[in-house]
């Protein structure tokens, strides 16, 4: 018999999931480096089992109808490069965990209801994004000026 000592997958595209208002990240998925949950109605909060998808780069969760706040558990996707959340329901304010994401390139948090004041030095602690999609928000204040370092 022969035993699979470890399973990669790279991609998840899941267009119907049974179970739309509960949306768990099983212990097996850990390995994954890309995840579409995109178009998929899904709703209810993110769940914080995902920050457990440590070799994630992409993870688009867009145009589904997730609600409350982003959780600070996103902050441990220290390999993420892409992060899509816009389209959905959330609001609160960015978690200070989310600004620890070295790696990310292009964070899409348009199209929500997420507000507060972007911190002054958002374009040094992210210094590699090359996009910025947070339009469509209720955020206040001017854009952080360190943005021109990004």
């Amino acid at each position: 018999m022969y035993l699979m000592a470890k399973i990669v997958l790279s991609t998840v595209l899941l267009y119907k999931i049974s179970n739309k208002r509960h949306l768990r990240m099983h212990k097996g998925f850990c390995l994954l480096e890309r995840v579409q949950l995109h178009y998929n109605n899904l709703s209810g909060p993110i769940p914080d089992s995902l920050g457990n998808l440590f070799f994630v780069r992409s993870l688009s969760m867009s145009v589904n109808n997730f609600e409350g706040s982003m959780p600070e558990a996103l902050g441990r996707l220290k390999t993420l490069i892409f992060l899509g959340l816009g389209l959905n329901r959330l609001l609160g304010k960015i978690p200070n965990s989310f600004y620890s994401l070295l790696s990310l390139l292009v964070p899409t948090l348009a199209y929500n209801q997420l507000h507060g004041n972007l911190p002054t030095n958002l374009g040094f602690t992210l210094s590699n994004m090359q996009v910025l999609n947070i339009g469509h928000n209720m955020f206040t204040g001017p854009l952080p000026k360190s943005l021109s370092n990004a």
